[in-house]
């Protein structure tokens, strides 16, 4: 008789946003010069001094995030107006992920 699997436990909201996100994170990484691809880490920093990003891939990536986040939870607020704000608190990815998990619907 086989071993029988571990039961699945289901993902949490916020590996699921982390995983959109690290998505999104994947499309850009093909666009950009080696050296300033993003690591699909929560540390890797997107606004700040030490972000690799400039203003037009923060802005690139964040249509993608929306995106992705559109697509697996169906809805998302629209980040580049939201993340403006200063003191939000966003500078990494799983600040990202943290600032999403706050603000979508407790149901998406």
């Amino acid at each position: 008789m086989p071993p029988s699997a571990a039961p699945s436990v289901p993902a949490t909201r916020r590996a699921r946003l982390l995983e959109a996100i690290y998505r999104a994170v994947d499309g850009l990484n093909e666009t950009l010069p080696p050296e300033s691809r993003l690591a699909r880490a929560e540390s890797e920093r997107i606004l700040g001094d030490d972000a690799k990003l400039e203003s037009l891939g923060f802005v690139t990536l964040m249509v993608a995030v929306e995106s992705e986040i559109q697509s697996a939870f169906g809805e998302c607020p629209s980040l580049a107006e939201e993340l403006t704000t200063p003191g939000d608190g966003v500078l990494t990815l799983g600040g990202l992920a943290d600032f999403l998990d706050r603000t979508l619907a407790p149901g998406a």
